[in-house]
């Protein structure tokens, strides 16, 4: 029921509001419909009438990338390309689930700032003007973001339960493999397409051999590796010139060394070899933490080839000198004439460039080691040191404003400014990409991130890293949601974080502490 608990607005005239509203599964209670017939009720209640409907259907709740229509709903209101003052939503949970409470309080604040108020119709506070509402709405926001929190891990244990029994949890069948359903657990039925689903909840799904032809060639790449001492790049190379595909795809050592790899082949179920939950990175998970279950599938190929792939594999690692890297290196310089990465990485005789980059500190290192002068994109050195500088004068800046206005912080490790409470502000510095790097202009910014802050301040410089552009102050979890390449020419992505300068990024944090 809608709670009829009514802001201070004018009675005599008619307030014109938006309404957001989201449903990240079907479920009967939080349907669009549902919402929207409930924030209809209070809106002709108090006095208001709707003009503008903002929507997420089927979006969780977990980041703000992930849902157009809330992003959509923040930017127009930055951007002033609105004719509301007030914005509908359901209640708190409907606004977002977000794991850290802040980014909650900071998108609210965005609109609140720009002179619209947030008004949540079926919680007890509904606006902003109810005495407690501040502290019943952070209540909230930390409620919402438990629920998911919590059902995350009850969804975890589930997956986990149901891969012990054998069955397949989730991801593609993978080459010379096909997903099937069990009907009931036991009775087998229909083979799943890619992006198929299983109807029933009580079903299950397993893996069987796919078509001959991809079982064969599956058989020879062990068979090649093995007896014949090809190379992965060598075996994908092969396959390639005989017209062979991986799902439409070229093949290439990575897609060779899964094969060889993947404990599926010998009829191992695994789950849990990486973790990703609640919209964080992908994280590697030990081995004694994976859940496997022996004999869970019908093997393509033996455990005698299995392991002996694993002893080639093992005998071929080879632990290099320097000097022969640099020897190795120097032939590859002779015959191309040039030195790059993909060189490296398409020459059989050559480690891969990583290794290179933990010998030298970077590919450059062992360049210039052979007297190879690189592309000038490398030469950033001195930009480097200058921006280190920038960044130690924008911190002290930054704390002195902050305290200025009455705010407690203090210079915490890792570049982050610590206010009192759970409050952090990493400051980072955002080179400008020279085109010939990227073929565009434009900033990496999700590159890394730093789970001892709460925000994100990043600072962008201008075309020659001379001077600053502008800062963009983020919530943490929207660094992950970025693409790790924001180019200058889809700079609407970010339009909503920006400010102008210093005094208005303390102005913004002085913000985000009174909301929190």
């Amino acid at each position: 029921m809608v709670r009829s608990l009514k802001p201070q607005l004018d009675p005599l005239r008619v307030i014109r509001a938006a309404e957001y509203v989201r449903m990240s599964t079907d479920h009967q209670k939080y349907s669009i419909l549902n919402q929207s017939a409930l924030i209809h009720v209070f809106a002709e209640t108090n006095g208001m009438e709707i003009v503008a409907t903002y929507a997420d259907p089927g979006k969780s709740g977990l980041t703000l990338r992930s849902r157009p229509g809330l992003s959509q709903l923040l930017t127009d209101i930055v951007a002033a390309k609105i004719d509301f003052e007030v914005v509908l939503v359901y209640d708190v949970s409907r606004w977002g689930r977000f794991q850290d409470a802040d980014e909650s309080a900071h998108y609210e604040f965005i609109c609140r700032r720009a002179g619209i108020r947030v008004i949540y119709c079926a919680e007890q506070f509904g606006s902003d003007d109810h005495p407690l509402a501040s502290v019943l709405k952070a209540l909230k926001r930390a409620m919402a973001g438990e629920f998911s929190r919590e059902l995350s891990v009850k969804v975890a244990a589930g997956k986990a339960r149901i891969a012990s029994l054998g069955y397949r949890v989730g991801g593609i069948a993978g080459y010379g493999l096909r997903r099937q359903v069990l009907e009931d657990g036991h009775a087998r039925g229909m083979l799943l397409r890619k992006g198929q689903l299983k109807y029933l909840q009580t079903d299950r799904v397993t893996l069987v051999p796919g078509p001959a032809e991809e079982i064969a060639i599956v058989g020879r790449i062990y068979r090649d590796y093995i007896y014949l001492r090809k190379g992965e790049l060598q075996i994908a190379r092969a396959l390639n010139a005989e017209g062979h595909s991986f799902f439409g795809k070229a093949w290439s050592r990575h897609l060779v060394r899964t094969i060889l790899t993947n404990e599926k082949y010998i009829g191992v179920n695994v789950l849990g070899r990486t973790i990703q939950r609640l919209a964080t990175p992908n994280v590697n998970n030990p081995p004694e933490n994976w859940t496997r279950f022996e004999g869970a599938f019908v093997p393509l190929v033996g455990r005698d080839l299995f392991e002996a792939a694993a002893r080639v594999r093992l005998f071929n690692v080879k632990n290099y000198t320097e000097a022969e890297l640099l020897q190795a290196l120097a032939v590859a310089l002779k015959r191309e004439g040039k030195l790059s990465v993909e060189i490296i990485e398409a020459d059989p005789d050559l480690p891969s460039a990583s290794t290179f980059g933990h010998r030298f500190g970077g590919v450059t290192g062992a360049y210039e080691r052979l007297g190879f002068v690189v592309a000038p994109r490398y030469r950033f050195y001195d930009i480097e040191r200058t921006l280190t500088k920038m960044k130690r004068e924008i911190l002290n800046s930054l704390i002195g404003l902050l305290r200025m206005r009455g705010t407690e912080c203090s210079l915490a490790p890792h570049s982050v400014v610590n206010l009192k409470g759970q409050l952090g502000f990493e400051v980072r510095i955002c080179r400008h990409q020279d085109p010939r790097a990227y073929a565009h202009t434009g900033w990496k910014i999700a590159y890394r991130w730093n789970h001892r802050s709460s925000h994100v301040l990043t600072v962008r410089m201008a075309l020659g890293n001379e001077v600053i552009k502008d800062f963009l102050l983020m919530p943490r979890s929207e660094i992950a949601e970025l693409p790790r390449f924001l180019e200058a020419t889809c700079d609407e992505q970010v339009a909503r974080f920006r400010c102008r300068d210093l005094p208005a990024v303390a102005l913004e944090i002085a913000g985000i502490k009174q909301v929190t």
